[in-house]
């Protein structure tokens, strides 16, 4: 039972990272990158969504439209 339940923990903390994790890309696809304004939809603050990005080793630049699609 102990083991189960420490199976049960991990996979409720890795599905909480998958979460968190496509969150923050959702909100950086909806803002085409934008940092700012991601943040502010997730209603936290621009140095706390840095955090999450560099967490879970995202790009916000990836999201960005290119130069020659503007």
């Amino acid at each position: 039972e102990r083991r189960a339940t420490l199976i049960g923990g991990w996979i409720s903390c890795a599905v909480g990272v998958l979460l968190a994790a496509g969150m923050v890309v959702a909100a950086l696809v909806r803002n085409s990158g934008n940092i700012s304004a991601a943040a502010q939809e997730l209603d936290i603050s621009r140095p706390s969504f840095h955090d999450l990005l560099k967490k879970h080793g995202i790009d916000a630049a990836a999201f960005r439209p290119s130069a020659g699609t503007r």
